[in-house]
């Protein structure tokens, strides 16, 4: 799940999710801070107001040693979409320009990212995701009708001998890149977050699922990591022993031995605790294999994922609504 259906040398393998509670320095790397005055030009308000706003508790700010407000960016995204403001100069917290990219539909979107995504256009690719975020299209659905169409019909076009493969990788990398900007508006993460983890298993090294699911869990409030790709089993389970997750994603897409990977799969949903939510998916997961899976949960699409990952408004972060 949560990849395109095309299959190349590039894509030997997949992974999926999510990364713990990320240490303030890195979080400031992350969603950089910026000043009352460039937060106020970048949603077109005077600095006055946005200080009030601050002050009033209506906008998120932190104070550096000597006493000055700073707005993270993703705050002033929020912000700005919670009150239907128009990011009016999105250069002023870092952006790239979101309204030189100009489409009326996810469809003309979809179209968009596939062209600049084989002109390597990096640029223009991270334009065209912050833009979907800012417009309302939460991370599932940039990826459920955007980004993974997008790489079907690459797949496709490779597959057909009208692209050369090393196009397909230079599309991945660049969507990579826009995936590390679209990171850095969405919002933080209540302290309070359940925490999910999740890896693509040995012989699976294909990294833009994985990060997907990562930014798709923070956008809907956990505090997700992804471990990365190629990892083993048993490093997974030392992770859940050590991160205590609620949710833990596993991305299949090459699987050499079905048999293998169903026992290994069945053994680690057993050892976590029963708190924990395990859920799988990938290209390589087929009817052969979900008949034989017990314990844990099959994902298809990111839209499944968000279902499966639902977290009550109540929730204090120990406790998840489950859902099959």
């Amino acid at each position: 799940m949560f990849e395109s259906n095309h299959r190349s040398s590039s894509e030997n393998s997949s992974s999926e999710l999510v990364r713990k509670p990320s240490k303030k320095k890195k979080k400031a790397a992350e969603d950089p801070l910026y000043s009352p005055k460039k937060a106020a030009s970048a949603i077109g308000v005077s600095e006055s107001s946005l200080k009030r706003w601050c002050d009033a508790g209506v906008v998120t700010a932190v104070k550096t040693a000597g006493g000055h407000r700073r707005i993270s960016r993703s705050e002033v995204v929020a912000f700005a979409k919670k009150k239907n403001y128009h990011l009016r100069d999105p250069h002023s917290i870092g952006l790239p320009d979101i309204h030189s990219v100009d489409f009326e539909s996810v469809d003309q979107a979809r179209s968009s990212f596939v062209r600049e995504l084989l002109a390597a256009n990096t640029v223009d690719s991270k334009k065209i995701l912050c833009s979907l975020f800012i417009k309302g299209h939460n991370v599932a659905e940039i990826f459920d009708r955007v980004i993974a169409p997008a790489f079907s019909e690459i797949g496709s076009r490779w597959k057909s001998g009208e692209i050369e493969i090393y196009r397909e990788r230079m599309a991945t990398q660049t969507c990579h890149e826009a995936l590390l900007e679209l990171r850095t508006i969405i919002p933080q993460v209540s302290p309070n977050a359940p925490i999910a983890i999740g890896a693509a298993l040995e012989g699976n090294e294909f990294q833009l699922a994985t990060l997907g699911v990562e930014l798709c869990l923070r956008n809907f409030g956990w505090s997700a990591t992804s471990l990365g790709a190629n990892i083993p089993i048993n490093s997974l389970l030392q992770a859940a022993t050590d991160l205590k997750p609620s949710f833990i994603w596993i991305s299949a897409t090459m699987i050499d031995d079905p048999a293998s990977f169903v026992s290994r799969l069945n053994s680690f949903a057993e050892s976590v605790t029963d708190a924990t939510k395990v859920v799988v998916g990938g290209r390589a997961i087929g009817k052969e294999i979900l008949e034989h899976i017990s314990n844990a949960h099959y994902c298809e699409n990111f839209a499944q994922l968000v279902m499966l990952a639902r977290i009550p408004e109540a929730n204090t972060g120990q406790e998840l609504n489950r859902q099959n």
